[in-house]
């Protein structure tokens, strides 16, 4: 196929993706979960002062943040040019449909074919959890994880000079966008252990890369989370997440969810080609991506790697593994009779994708529920203020200090759309009391007396109860138990419940 035919395909692919990305995406203004809300915030930030606000007043009451910025800067630079909103809804989809393109480089420079590699970037368009997870949310790993394949991709030439380069380049930016960046330099370290168990000879230059990649990532990203690894010591890697909630971030993986996620034929294709490479036969360039996915593998089932997150990363792998699965298939059909029927062979294999990977996506787009937001609860948060002569929102002798009390899903949300305190959210990193915290706030959604509830809003200084679905649904409760006129009245109704503290212990 000619490479100005490929490129029209690989772009009609990328187009016919965005496409349908935006289209879900801007069914609704808002997003799908509530870190997208704590990036907008730092993208906000950042258009305001410059710099992000890595000392955060209103989260938990003051704390300090600890996060990699580039992601937030590349949005906020946009931002300057173009509307937030417009911004936030087709840059990250932007970052999350370039995958198709890394995915044609990868997979044609492993199987040298380009009919496989188109099939396996049109595949990479539509992973269920891929597709899913990055089509309506302001989240890092739209820029992190097509940066990480790059960087995969890069590693086996990097003896090139130029390439070289651009490899660094695209390290350090991955470095200074998220986290993550650990996993893909962990998979190069077993890439080489893998080598050698199999007595294949690694390039000087794979090796010395290898040695400067994991220098420069502990180097750095000690430097970063020094603070939280003196705070918490190895617990950081749990980012010091509550034993109550850690399974909703971190649980053990089961076949079934695998598939449900990632797609049936990519996982069969990742496991044929582990079966084939790693008894069977050698090949360097395979086990470099089997080993990304080993890694990825062992890390979900001993819990180190939170489980959407790693099913995500997964996912490409296995789209990866499947195609070079395709080309063990064709070689098969290459030495039969058969070997004329090789295009249909594709041909009934994109079909099997459109039938079991693509429709079903599509499909639970479609079906997924739209996120509303209650800008009415909101908006009447963002107005409240002190009033020190009837004692009411008042915390402590700030009268202008206004504390909410919700669940951590909602805090967020929250502080981007009314710019008050919270007393939890969902970044938990640095916060010395954060079980006792989570605990206490339980208790008030939960509890059946409105004294003790009275004394723990006290003692965070909280002035309104804020009860949405999502802490219906988190703390399995249908209202709060002990509502009065007296001391917790309702003041707003809607989708959202609003109620004052009023009384004092």
């Amino acid at each position: 196929m000619e490479k100005k035919r490929v490129m029209w395909f690989l772009i009609a692919i990328f187009l016919i993706s965005l496409g349908i990305r935006l289209y879900f995406a801007f069914q609704t203004p808002f997003f799908d979960n509530d870190q997208s809300y704590f990036n907008l915030r730092q993208i906000q930030t950042i258009m305001e002062t410059g710099f992000p606000a890595y000392d955060d007043g209103l989260s938990f009451g003051g704390r300090y943040l600890i996060f990699l910025p580039l992601f937030h800067y590349i949005l906020a630079a946009f931002s300057l040019i173009f509307s937030l909103d417009l911004v936030a809804k087709i840059l990250p989809n932007l970052f999350a449909s370039s995958i198709i393109f890394i995915v044609y480089l990868i997979v044609q420079q492993v199987t040298k074919n380009k009919e496989i590699a188109l099939l396996c970037s049109f595949v990479s368009a539509f992973i269920p959890i891929y597709f899913l997870n990055t089509m309506n949310a302001v989240t890092v790993n739209s820029l992190s994880l097509p940066l990480s394949f790059l960087i995969l991709y890069l590693f086996p030439r990097v003896k090139e000079g130029k390439l070289l380069y651009l490899f660094i380049i695209v390290f350090i930016l991955s470095l200074l966008s998220s986290a993550i960046t650990i996993i893909v330099v962990l998979s190069l370290v077993v890439y080489y252990f893998l080598t050698k168990i199999e007595k294949v000879n690694l390039e000087r230059e794979e090796i010395e890369v290898t040695v400067f990649s994991l220098l420069l990532m502990l180097w750095f990203y000690f430097l970063v989370f020094k603070r939280a690894l003196l705070a918490h010591g190895l617990g950081f890697i749990w980012q010091n997440i509550p034993t109550e909630i850690i399974s909703r971030y971190f649980y053990q993986i089961s076949i079934p969810q695998v598939i449900y996620h990632v797609g049936l034929l990519p996982i069969l294709g990742a496991v044929f080609v582990a079966y084939v490479f790693l008894f069977k036969s050698k090949s360097k360039q395979i086990y470099l991506y089997l080993s990304f996915t080993i890694t990825v593998l062992i890390l979900l089932w001993i819990k180190l790697l939170k489980f959407d997150t790693g099913l995500l990363y997964l996912s490409i792998g296995c789209v990866i593994l499947f195609g070079i699965a395709c080309k063990q298939i064709l070689n098969y059909f290459e030495k039969t009779h058969l070997q004329g029927y090789k295009k249909l062979v594709l041909v009934g294999i994109f079909f099997l994708v459109l039938l079991t990977l693509t429709f079903p996506t599509l499909f639970l787009a479609l079906n997924q529920e739209k996120v509303e937001v209650d800008l009415g609860a909101l908006g009447f948060l963002e107005d409240v203020s002190g009033n020190v002569d009837e004692g009411i929102g008042v915390s402590g002798n700030d009268v202008d200090r206004i504390v909410i009390l919700a669940s951590p899903v909602d805090g967020h949300i929250i502080t981007y759309y009314t710019g008050k305190e919270t007393i939890v959210d969902s970044n938990f990193l640095l916060i010395p009391d954060i079980a006792e915290r989570i605990t206490d706030v339980r208790t008030i959604f939960v509890g059946q007396s409105k004294v003790i509830a009275t004394k723990l809003m006290e003692k965070y200084g909280a002035d309104y109860i804020y009860l949405s679905p999502g802490a219906l649904e988190t703390y399995e409760i249908d209202n709060l138990p002990y509502g009065d006129e007296e001391c917790f009245p309702l003041v707003y109704t809607g989708q959202v419940k609003i109620y004052e503290k009023r009384c004092s212990s």
